[in-house]
């Protein structure tokens, strides 16, 4: 659940990441920096006890929610990096062939 969980957040915050937006960009860089800047076991206490107090989790969904915080911010830099790294001709080959934008 928490590697599902994970390449949904780490896709959303990679296209924050990649956008024009500063301020989309800004709220993943400090996703990104403040998750991977602190250890795992951490996160962990802080979601099963700090936020407990405020929303009640079982305790499967509170590890498996930090898990996902995680790696979410690891899975965004890896899809990050795949999508800057297709080249631009790819794109306009595919724009040529007559593609709409979001299907290229």
């Amino acid at each position: 659940m928490s590697l599902l969980l994970a390449m949904v957040i780490g896709l959303i915050i990679a296209f924050f990441k990649i956008s024009g937006n500063r301020l989309l960009y800004g709220i993943a860089q400090l996703y990104i920096t403040v998750v991977r800047g602190t250890p795992l076991i951490v996160q962990l206490m802080f979601l099963y006890f700090g936020i407990q107090e405020l929303i009640v989790l079982p305790r499967f969904w509170a590890g498996a929610l930090a898990l996902a915080i995680h790696a979410g911010a690891y899975i965004a830099e890896i899809f990050r990096g795949a999508i800057q790294s297709i080249n631009q001709g790819q794109m306009e080959a595919a724009r040529s062939l007559g593609m709409s934008y979001p299907l290229a």
